[in-house]
């Protein structure tokens, strides 16, 4: 037999426990029970153990025939024996019974040798009058050299719960008796003579049987190919060998009322017993289930309490084909009683499949308009647009409540982007005004239904014109909408407020944050848990607001207590934790908190990508991003950047291309590649710096430009332009009180001022920011500016700001942290020298000369490196001695250092 091949130690070793006095096998047929049994006892015995066999059938059911097999089987008596004994006293109930319990008791005392006895196929009991007794005989205590074997396809009719209290019973059921991948790639060895099977192969066999080990042995012995495709497809490949095996082994030897139940129910992925009495029309489903579990009908508990039920998926492949064979004109009615019972039970996305399924899409339609809201509140924005992908058109059209749940889904599934084609949107917007009027024409709509849909709309154009980011747009016409709806209260009202507080978040506008936080939450008509996603992105953005005005302590308490609500509302369908949790982990690293900040993205990454998770995405790839660079992986921190870069123009969202832009900009200047670091900027269309002066537009998105543009320039030299830039964007945000902008900026000020030679002007500048982002902790903003900033850093060790009340402690938190990040900054006295401007930016060959130089190597090596005369080594050299205003290669190596030329 091919199973038989495998040698499965890990089973024969808990088979083998000293203490074990009876041992269960209960699995469907196929398992290899009897296999494992015959390898166990080959193995145990070395003829030192007795063993009995008794293979049970349907006779078996009578318990006083059962009792005189065992009886005989047990004492090695003869038929006669036994029969002479049935003329003693007999039990009341079994007249038969009581002399052969008597013998069975009295062979099993006078065993003298270990005995084994093996009890197969003992489902058969089940149900059967005194078989417990039976039982108790053989079990009782003083019977040391007998132990009990049971093996059977449902539940053995044994009373084992002492035992299993002792720890004297070994139990296998069909999850410790399927195959694992080892052991399906050691039989596809032996059955196909490959040594290295295919990988893929593997994988689709242990999926698509669950390491049943019958159903991986006929796949095995197929002719065809093993099929690709995943499941169900899969089973069809193979359906003549399933089906013949599922009927003979299974089927056909149950009841008739047994068999129509298994074809009702096998439409659906899972079912309770109350699911099944609707789809079998039977008031005694759960009897029925515990039936199938008697005769082994391949049914698995999908949770610990066994109230939910499925079938292995070869089985429920083969019920399938048999109803629609057997009963074609039903199945589609079943599918529809499966959709009504799952949309009643909440299961949305199951109960619209079905719907499909029974090919009624009007049924389809109405559950997914009734349950739209619910799932767009719930964050099951993925989900919602599967569905409502699978509706026809023509099928959505007449509903304006469905219609409205798709302009939702369409709007918050769109990345923000500047001037984005609104056309889904706006083709969207037609068919439901045109479906309302036509409505409103024949009565099918009351006036204040059809003006609560068009409340709704108006939010929803809203929405699309702040994705679109028309800021000023969508500030006007919030207001306008929050004067309309000054009156009225419930979901519109408080998602005006929620919208406009967003606005002003995107807009640095951040300081009536008190005022309209409080208006949201006043008039928001749900729980958190009744509408997770817009209370968890309420509290996110107030948090972010927060921080950015540098109340770090209030921001990190809101984000935990966000990610506690999260945590228990979140579902498989719609992982809810990243929302908070990014950019808490921002937060984090920013606070220099890295390993807490590294946790946080570890544990809630799964969902920070998603359609959802569009806003959250820049503090997720950033913050991985800097987590990298952090730990010194700087090939890493680049790939996911790049990474992200392809993700945000997948999504059309400009804001976290821009953002990824300039993080990019700033990891790859840090490492002296200016010229990668331009093509960064011309991939993400940066353009030419714009709006210097006092007006221009001001948001989160503009922000990211500028502070790439301004970081570009600073490389290239062009320090009025810089200049510019950077005095009008500290202007902004110094004007709207946005203190973590403003440490930023005064920073890039800072690094301008070092490469004009206006030392005293970055120092001192330095120590205004450092006064400035003490309340908020923002250490890794410094930190990871690089070594410009890190050599003015060094020069703050002995300052008298470390004693100031206002800011010491940070100060000296900051000096630690500086000093582990550029030792060889802190490790010597800076000159003056090294710290003045530069009259010329170097050139690109100038630079990695200098590299070469700071390794120590001599001039005619760095020529045969760069393959250049000796001499044209030394014109360079003398070329960076006059743009640094030194004389010496030393004082050369350590300024560009200083200045973050060379690392």
């Amino acid at each position: 037999m091919l199973l038989g091949v495998i040698d499965r130690p890990r089973l024969i070793r808990q088979l083998s426990s000293a203490s074990c006095a009876v041992v269960v096998l209960q699995a469907p047929a196929g398992y290899g029970k009897t296999v494992l049994i015959e390898q166990w006892l080959g193995r145990e015995s070395g003829g030192r153990s007795r063993i009995v066999r008794l293979n049970l059938s349907g006779r078996d059911t009578d318990p006083a025939f059962f009792l005189r097999r065992l009886t005989r089987a047990v004492s090695d008596a003869s038929p006669d024996q036994v029969h002479r004994a049935d003329g003693r006293k007999s039990d009341p109930a079994h007249p038969e019974a009581g002399p052969c319990l008597d013998m069975l008791s009295e062979a099993v005392a006078g065993l003298s040798s270990p005995t084994r006895l093996v009890i197969d196929n003992c489902q058969h009991l089940a149900g059967s009058d005194g078989i417990a007794a039976v039982f108790g005989a053989l079990l009782s205590p003083g019977h040391p050299e007998l132990r009990l074997v049971l093996s059977g396809r449902g539940p053995v009719p044994v009373p084992l719960g002492r035992l299993r209290a002792q720890g004297h019973v070994v139990e296998l059921h069909s999850d410790q008796l399927a195959f694992s991948e080892a052991e399906i790639t050691e039989l596809v060895r032996y059955a196909t003579g490959d040594g290295q099977p295919n990988r893929a192969r593997i994988d689709d066999l242990h999926a698509r049987t669950e390491g049943w080990p019958a159903g991986v042995g006929l796949a095995l012995r197929s002719p065809a190919p093993e099929p690709e495709p995943p499941l169900p497809d899969a089973w069809a490949a193979q359906a003549m060998e399933y089906n013949d095996f599922f009927r003979e082994e299974v089927f056909d030897g149950l009841g008739s009322e047994v068999r129509s139940f298994l074809l009702r129910v096998s439409v659906v992925d899972e079912f309770s017993p109350e699911m099944a009495s609707a789809l079998s029309d039977s008031k005694n489903a759960g009897e029925l289930i515990g039936r199938c579990l008697t005769a082994g009908a391949f049914l698995r508990p999908v949770d610990a309490a066994c109230y939910r039920w499925r079938f292995h998926p070869g089985f429920r492949a083969f019920l399938r084909r048999e109803l629609q064979q057997r009963h074609p004109e039903i199945v589609d009615d079943l599918h529809r009683r499966a959709a009504l019972w799952l949309d009643a039970d909440g299961s949305v996305s199951q109960a619209v499949g079905h719907a499909l399924q029974a090919d009624d899409h009007a049924l389809a339609a109405r559950i997914l308009e009734a349950r739209g809201d619910q799932l767009l509140a719930a964050g099951r924005h993925a989900e919602l647009i599967s569905l409502t992908n699978r509706l026809p058109i023509r099928v959505c059209t007449g509903r304006p409540r469905l219609m409205l749940t798709i302009l939702a889904v369409t709007v918050l599934s769109h990345g923000s982007q500047v001037n984005a084609d609104p056309l889904d949107v706006d083709h969207w917007i037609a068919r439901f005004e045109q479906c309302l009027e036509t409505m409103r024409g024949t009565g099918e709509l009351d006036e204040p239904a059809r003006l609560g849909l068009r409340d709704r709309l108006d939010a929803l154009r809203l929405v699309a014109t702040i994705r679109a980011y028309r800021l000023d747009e969508a500030e006007a016409k919030c207001v306008e909408l929050i004067n309309t709806y000054r009156e009225r209260s419930g979901i519109t009202a408080s998602g005006l407020y929620w919208l406009l507080l967003h606005i002003n978040y995107e807009r640095l506008k951040l300081r009536p944050l008190e005022a309209l936080e409080e208006h949201a939450h006043h008039a928001t008509p749900w729980t958190a848990d009744e509408a997770p996603v817009p209370s968890l992105t309420l509290d996110t953005v107030v948090a972010r607001s927060r921080f950015l005005l540098g109340h770090t302590d209030r921001a990190v308490e809101l984000l935990e207590s966000a990610l506690r609500t999260a945590a228990s509302a979140q579902s498989a369908h719609a992982p809810l934790t990243p929302i908070p949790a990014m950019p808490l982990a921002e937060i984090h690293y920013e606070l220099n908190e890295i390993p807490r900040a590294r946790d946080l993205v570890a544990a809630h990454r799964q969902g920070a990508t998603t359609v959802l998770g569009l806003d959250q995405g820049i503090p997720y790839w950033i913050t991985r991003a800097r987590l990298a660079h952090s730990d010194g992986a700087v090939d890493e921190a680049s790939a996911l950047l790049e990474e992200a870069r392809a993700f945000a123009l997948h999504h059309r969202n400009e804001k976290l291309l821009l953002a990824v832009a300039e993080e990019h900009i700033r990891l790859l200047l840090r490492q002296g590649d200016v010229d990668a670091a331009r093509r960064v900027g011309r991939d993400a269309v940066l353009g030419a710096p714009a709006h210097t002066g006092t007006g221009g537009p001001v948001s989160v998105l503009e922000a990211y430009r500028a502070a790439a543009q301004a970081r570009l320039a600073i490389a290239g030299y062009r320090l009025d332009e810089a200049n510019a830039l950077v005095r009008r964007w500290q202007g902004q945000v110094t004007a709207r009180g946005v203190t973590y902008a403003v440490v930023k900026w005064d920073l890039l000020h800072c690094q301008i001022h070092l490469l004009r030679g206006e030392h005293d002007k970055a120092l001192s500048l330095l120590e205004s920011t450092v006064r400035l982002a003490a309340p908020g902790r923002f250490v890794r903003r410094f930190l990871d500016e690089g070594p410009r900033i890190g050599s003015l850093l060094a020069e703050l060790d002995e300052s008298p700001l470390r004693s100031a009340a206002d800011c010491g402690d940070f100060l000296d938190t900051l000096l630690t942290a500086a000093r582990s990040e550029y030792a060889d900054v802190f490790s010597a006295k800076v000159p003056q020298q090294y710290v003045s401007g530069v009259a010329a930016p170097l050139s690109r060959r100038e630079v990695e000369i200098l590299r070469l130089a700071a390794r120590g190597m001599p001039y005619r090596a760095i020529a045969d490196t760069i393959e250049l005369t000796e001499g044209s080594v030394k014109w360079y050299m003398q070329q960076i001695f006059d743009k640094l205003h030194v004389r010496r290669r030393f004082d050369a190596i350590e300024k560009a250092r200083v200045l973050g030329f060379i690392a």
